[in-house]
């Protein structure tokens, strides 16, 4: 390894012994020439007593540790080491750098790269790093991968889904800012690199009640994937333009969520053993509770109103007054909106036939983790 490389790679590019030793690399090779001839990467004592003032015996030790760690390449040098402590030297080791596994070479390797739906248009530049072909690399999943996923409680708090976004697209800075049309394309992709291009699918034909079975091609259905040319936006009847965005993973988290809580309050609202009194109560629950999350949804999804004069607002406390005042009917839409734009990237369906009676329809290809890994 020549100097360069050493005083990079060990010392720190902007340390001050770091510029001590170049000074006095020549003091150093001239006190020293008894002493068996070394690589270039030379350390000078004077350069050590300046910098930490302890006693020459002391210095002299640790640069034969020093010079001996260099000679073999066995260690990388801590600065800190170098400088020392006096109050914790037993406590200054070398970091062994040269303990390479043989097997690293045979690590699993991305498995597919792809263009996500949203083309980006939502991500600040360092959110995802891509290749140079503009795409994110997925990797297959670990076995801790697929363990993550069983855990009922973790994915149901998000923390399963965050896990495995980083370990299989390590391109993924800051996994809960991924948008819901980009996360099921990485679903996907992580499906095909961990599985293979085919997933089977069984299901009911709604007419004979016949049991079919269906091999779908993941590779087609991400070569067909839809994507955004710009950030959808419409118009509302005061003028006012209304640009939107997708779900992100916490907002899609957090609808997964709220209906799971919602359906155990409609059990209980089904039962007939649940007085009417308490009945009514929950039916006004739910109702103030599902109002108040539809805004909450939409208010995420707004990224910013210009008004007829061209000034843009972007601040969400603004926003979530204007949502709580404004028409009812520009809610409405807003949602059919939304619910629109977080359909796009991979199809959600496909076309079924059954085997018994030939009926035609369109099968829903479900997203959700607890269940798209289960098929093979």
């Amino acid at each position: 390894m020549d100097k360069k490389n050493f005083e990079k790679k060990y010392v720190g590019k902007d340390s001050t012994l770091q510029q001590k030793i170049k000074q006095q690399q020549e003091n150093y090779i001239s006190q020293k020439s008894k002493r068996e001839t070394l690589p270039k990467n030379n350390v000078s004592r004077e350069s050590l007593l300046v910098e930490n003032n302890e006693n020459e015996n002391d210095i002299n030790e640790k640069l034969d540790n020093i010079m001996n760690a260099i000679k073999s390449n066995n260690f990388s040098v801590n600065q800190n080491f170098i400088q020392g402590n006096k109050n914790n030297k037993t406590e200054n080791k070398f970091e062994n750098f040269s303990n390479k596994n043989p097997l690293r070479n045979y690590f699993r390797r991305p498995g597919i790269s792809i263009k996500l739906p949203t083309n980006y248009l939502y991500y600040e530049e360092n959110d995802i790093e891509l290749t140079p072909m503009n795409e994110l690399e997925i990797y297959p999943m670990t076995i801790s991968d697929e363990l993550i996923l069983k855990n009922p409680d973790s994915l149901s708090n998000g923390s399963a889904l965050e896990k495995l976004l980083i370990s299989c697209c390590p391109g993924i800075r800051n996994p809960r800012k991924i948008l819901n049309p980009d996360f099921d394309a990485i679903l996907l992709g992580i499906r095909y690199s961990t599985y293979g291009k085919n997933m089977d699918i069984d299901t009911t034909c709604p007419k004979c009640g016949k049991e079919n079975s269906f091999s779908i091609d993941l590779y087609i259905l991400l070569e067909n994937m839809k994507y955004l040319d710009e950030k959808p936006y419409l118009y509302v009847e005061d003028n006012l333009k209304i640009t939107l965005k997708p779900y992100s993973l916490v907002t899609t988290i957090s609808i997964t969520k709220f209906a799971f809580e919602q359906s155990k309050l409609l059990m209980i609202l089904n039962n007939e053993s649940t007085p009417d009194e308490k009945k009514s109560e929950l039916i006004d629950s739910i109702t103030e509770k599902m109002t108040n999350f539809q805004k909450e949804v939409v208010l995420e999804s707004i990224e910013s109103i210009e008004l007829p004069d061209g000034s843009i607002v972007m601040e969400k406390e603004f926003i979530k007054e204007w949502i709580e005042n404004c028409p009812s009917s520009y809610i409405n839409v807003l949602d059919n909106k939304i619910n629109e734009l977080n359909t796009i990237g991979v199809d959600k369906d496909f076309d079924a036939e059954c085997t018994g009676c030939g009926n035609k329809w369109k099968q829903k290809i479900s997203y959700d983790p607890t269940s798209f890994f289960l098929k093979r």
